[in-house]
């Protein structure tokens, strides 16, 4: 059985990032047609007292979170298949300049020497320590 063998080896990042897109969004479909299916015949999945059977419970709740695991591999495998995910309609402004020719901002010049943000006047010191007001005697 080399056959198995190498095509497991063969199998790289992105391809085991296909694999659980589409199994994900199987296991959703799965889950809503057993939750149609339990809306039509809702009398076949309760028991006697009105509970849902065991095998309602494990099938229903159990395709949705192999769902929601299989999501989290996927994010895992994309990351690891390096795909970068870039929005089609970004929301809010675009923050690059319209200066810059590559989409980047202009580079940090170093700040001159002699200006800072202390100032140097004897009315405003530049080192205050405020403390906070004693609320009891």
């Amino acid at each position: 059985m080399t056959v198995g063998r190498r095509w497991a080896c063969d199998m790289s990042a992105k391809h085991i990032w296909v694999f659980f897109r589409y199994s994900r969004w199987l296991l959703w479909l799965a889950w809503l047609g057993y939750c149609i299916e339990f809306v039509i015949h809702r009398e076949q999945h309760m028991g006697a007292f009105g509970e849902l059977s065991r095998r309602t419970e494990v099938w229903m709740f159990g395709i949705a979170l192999v769902a929601v695991v299989f999501g989290l591999l996927e994010l895992m495998m994309r990351d690891m298949a390096g795909i970068k995910r870039k929005p089609k309609n970004p929301i809010g402004f675009d923050r690059t300049p319209a200066s810059s020719p590559q989409e980047q901002s202009p580079p940090l010049q170093p700040v001159p020497e002699g200006s800072s943000k202390t100032t140097t006047d004897p009315d405003k010191p530049g080192n205050r320590t405020v403390r906070a007001a004693r609320t009891h005697a």
